[in-house]
């Protein structure tokens, strides 16, 4: 029981303030892109064409189609509709790679270099939304579960990424 409780308290503090809100947040403009925190990567390999591997260091959390995340039931015209008009209804994060920010343009191309404990997420993900959140954070997408909060999504909790722009 005490387990199930520090769940539901973790996720209404930090998971659902920190969401992009999808559809929600159509009223957002979006953010110049400004770099900061800019590093040179001792020894980090980046599979990019650009020859110059400097990053960013964000913050990223994490958000699925669940009406905790989103604030959109299933049937809802909106649900799973993107700022950009892309319709992330029963997709998976591997079929789509995409990423909420307010930092970066829509469409821009991101490598996202996670820590050990969350290098599965590693990739190059598409910005196709934004989100009422700073703009030092980007929020990616898991996927589709349903209506019910993945829990994936709830221990993803907040961590830190190198992002490197590829386009």
């Amino acid at each position: 029981m005490k387990k199930k409780i520090i769940i539901v308290i973790f996720t209404l503090l930090f998971v659902l303030p920190f969401s992009s809100g999808l559809s929600c947040s159509q009223g957002n403009s979006i953010q110049p892109i400004e770099l900061f925190n800019i590093h040179k990567p001792s020894n980090i390999s980046l599979k990019s064409e650009k020859k110059n591997n400097d990053y960013i260091e964000m913050k990223i959390t994490a958000y699925d189609l669940s009406v905790q995340s989103c604030g959109k039931y299933y049937f809802d015209k909106d649900r799973g509709i993107t700022k950009d008009g892309y319709n992330l209804n029963n997709k998976s994060r591997k079929e789509t790679m995409i990423v909420s920010s307010n930092k970066f343009p829509m469409g821009t191309k991101l490598q996202l270099i996670f820590p050990k404990s969350h290098e599965k997420y590693n990739g190059i993900y598409t910005v196709h939304d934004t989100g009422n959140f700073k703009d030092n954070i980007l929020d990616v997408y898991l996927g589709d579960f349903g209506e019910k909060v993945n829990q994936d999504t709830v221990k993803f909790g907040r961590v830190d990424v190198k992002v490197e722009v590829i386009k």
